[in-house]
């Protein structure tokens, strides 16, 4: 007979055998439904594909009041430069190494698969105690979180939610950032070359992460460090930008393509290179550069040119503020430029747990944009989820906490955004935790998870439930 954390690990595989991507969440739906279903559960698979499945209570529990234990389906899709993984049809490795889980050149998943696999694991499991449950499975969270937005209040009867979106162990998250996208169009025209030498400069080796995670670490933002090194070089057209792939990762890789009619363009470029990678020597990661000649044949002009660098690089990223407890406040994530037709779009996150803070940024990020005749628009709004001084739930996991490993649990309010702000506004009277084991470098290709730590804290998570009795 397999033990729970073989049993957790054999789901989290299955699960990872089906790409999820967020957006492309019908398959791993579709999979949960039929688990449920082959377990005789009662399962709700709704019109965005959000998973409900219900376990009835134990023995000794029929009065108890019911819980939801929470996760998303979908993960953030992210490769190395050198990674020839397909995230629409490739199933995710899972490597295990020593006590660790991590993938081959991609992201895990473990954020948010590793909900999945536990919530599985007990919902097959006939010999636990627990009052009734509701195991929610949600779509899209990285990005647009319409799976949690599309719940209603009767979706769901549960007293208490158990999120499992977080990624320390001994650490009992009470409040999240809220947060919105900053869209900005940069309108401009291309046109032709003429006698100049264009090179593509590319750059990988930075760290990324997640930018509610590790906004406030010395790693490095591709967009801000490819418009530095532009600036170092003189009566330059820009061809090209990209960089960054997802709105809440830090952007590690990208390129810029350079065009000018100076002699020595690529010793210029070099040394620049030089320049940037002495400035940028802390960062965590390293800065790798490949040059190469481009075929590019239209540019913005040198204005132009100048006009998008002096954008990028006066455009507020980072973190803009701690609150008194030194939790991270207020930040805004640089995360993706793209060239378009009518010139590039760029993408910013703005992430803050109080709004009086957001304003401030909104007000700041609009007058950069102002200065510099560049269109915008707010999107894609989630909410604060506020913390509950008075949580049955928080005092309960906290007491058990202690008695079990003799430690205090701490406290966090995340500036991660997570689905509790939007579950807290739907379901008001319900009370509400996140917790979760160790993952590491969530939303980059070094993800790993803590197989010892996942064995704890299902175990704890069991325990959790027999105390809501």
């Amino acid at each position: 007979m397999k033990t729970d954390i073989e049993r957790i690990l054999q789901h989290f595989k299955n699960i990872s055998d089906i790409p999820r991507g967020s957006g492309n969440e019908e398959k791993i739906s579709n999979y949960l439904k039929a688990f449920g279903e082959n377990l005789g559960l009662e399962v709700v698979q709704d019109d965005v594909m959000n998973i409900i499945i219900r376990k009835q209570a134990s023995k000794g529990y029929e009065n108890s009041d019911p819980v939801c234990i929470q996760g998303h389906m979908d993960m953030v899709c992210e490769k190395t430069s050198d990674s020839c993984h397909d995230f629409l049809k490739d199933p995710i490795k899972n490597i295990l190494d020593k006590d660790l889980v991590h993938a081959d050149k991609t992201t895990l998943g473990a954020d948010n698969g590793i909900a999945l696999a536990m919530a599985m694991t007990i919902l097959e499991d006939k010999s636990l105690d627990h009052p009734a449950l509701e195991c929610l499975f949600t779509v899209e969270e990285e990005t647009s979180m319409k799976g949690a937005n599309n719940l209603k209040s009767s979706d769901l009867k549960a007293k208490f939610l158990l999120n499992i979106d977080s990624e320390d162990e001994g650490e009992l998250t009470l409040g999240s950032a809220g947060g919105k996208l900053y869209k900005a169009e940069f309108k401009s025209t291309f046109e032709n070359l003429s006698n100049e030498s264009a090179y593509k400069i590319s750059l990988k080796g930075l760290l990324g992460g997640h930018s509610g995670v590790e906004i406030d670490k010395p790693r490095g933002n591709a967009i801000k460090i490819l418009a530095k090194l532009a600036c170092e070089l003189d009566d330059i057209r820009i061809c090209d930008f990209s960089a960054g792939t997802k709105q809440n990762a830090i952007p590690n890789t990208g390129y810029i393509t350079l065009a000018s009619k100076k002699e020595g363009f690529l010793a210029e470029i070099e040394a620049g290179i030089n320049k940037i990678k002495g400035e940028f020597k802390n960062l965590d990661g390293e800065l790798i550069f490949n040059i190469e000649a481009s075929s590019e044949k239209t540019a913005l002009t040198k204005e132009e040119s100048k006009r998008l660098l002096g954008y990028l690089l006066d455009l507020y990223t980072g973190l803009y503020s701690k609150m008194q407890e030194g939790f991270l406040e207020c930040s805004c994530n640089l995360a993706i430029i793209r060239k378009t037709d009518q010139g590039f779009k760029i993408l910013n996150l703005e992430r803050s747990a109080k709004l009086d803070k957001l304003k401030e940024l909104d007000d700041k990020l609009n007058k950069t944009s102002e200065k510099y005749s560049v269109s915008f628009v707010w999107e894609g709004d989630y909410p604060t989820w506020e913390y509950n001084r008075n949580s049955r739930l928080k005092d309960l996991a906290m007491n058990l906490y202690k008695e079990e490993t003799k430690k205090d649990m701490k406290i966090s309010i995340t500036h991660g955004g997570l689905e509790c702000g939007v579950f807290s506004q739907t379901f008001p009277h319900m009370d509400i935790i996140s917790f979760g084991p160790n993952i590491r470098h969530a939303h980059t290709p070094k993800e790993y998870m803590e197989v010892s730590s996942v064995e704890r804290v299902y175990d704890y998570t069991k325990k959790l439930l027999q105390r809501l009795k």
